[in-house]
C-alpha cells in the first residue's frame, strides 16, 4: 500500500532532506547537498522565497517504508510576471516504481490545484535561480555545478506520470 503525507515535523523534514541519501547510496556520481543548505531552502522564515510563496513537502511510503518525496510549489511572484495560475513541482526523488510516482505526483496537483492552479509544470526545485530540469543523459559523468542529478528511470517516470516538455521560445 503507498501512502503519501504532507511533512508538517522536524522529524519529517530531516527524512524528507535526508532520503536522496540512501535512495543513492550506492551511485559514485550522486553528490548530497549540504544539509544546512537544503534546510534553509525549505524553511518558511528561512529563505526569501516564503515571503511571498508557498511549499508542501510530501513523503511517500509503501509498505512502510520511505519511498519518495515530491515538493509541490506556489510561486506567487512566478504566477503574477507571467499572468498564470500553475504550481510546479520539485525535489522529486522516487524508487523505480510508477505507482508510488504517481502517488507523489498527485498529491503535488491536488495542492497546488487547492491553490487555485489550472496546471503544475515542473522539475523546478524551488526556483528557476535553483536546480530545475531532470539529467537525461550523463549518468556515469562527474556531477556539474547546478545541475539535478537522478537515476536513468526518472524521464519514464515523469513522462508516464502525463507529463511532457513544455517548450519555451525567448524572443531574440
Amino acid at each position: 500500500m503507498i501512502q503519501v503525507i504532507p511533512v508538517e515535523t522536524k522529524k519529517q523534514k530531516r527524512l524528507y532532506i535526508d532520503f536522496p541519501h540512501s535512495l543513492y547510496a550506492e551511485n559514485p556520481y550522486y553528490v548530497p547537498e549540504l544539509y544546512l543548505a537544503q534546510y534553509d531552502l525549505l524553511t518558511p522564515g528561512k529563505h526569501p522565497f516564503y515571503k511571498h510563496s508557498s511549499t508542501q513537502l510530501f513523503l511517500a511510503y509503501k509498505d512502510q517504508k520511505l519511498v519518495g518525496r515530491i515538493a509541490a510549489i506556489w510561486n506567487v511572484n512566478h504566477n503574477s510576471f507571467n499572468q498564470v495560475q500553475e504550481g510546479q513541482w520539485g525535489f522529486f526523488d522516487c524508487i523505480n516504481d510508477q505507482e508510488v510516482a504517481n502517488a507523489l505526483f498527485q498529491a503535488a496537483k491536488d495542492w497546488v490545484k487547492a491553490k487555485g492552479g489550472t496546471n503544475i509544470v515542473g522539475p523546478i526545485n524551488l526556483t528557476t535561480n535553483d536546480t530545475c530540469g531532470l539529467l537525461i543523459e550523463g549518468f556515469d559523468s562527474p556531477p556539474v555545478a547546478m545541475m539535478p542529478y537522478n537515476f536513468p528511470y526518472y524521464p519514464e517516470l515523469v513522462t508516464q506520470a502525463g507529463f511532457q516538455k513544455k517548450l519555451i521560445c525567448v524572443p531574440t
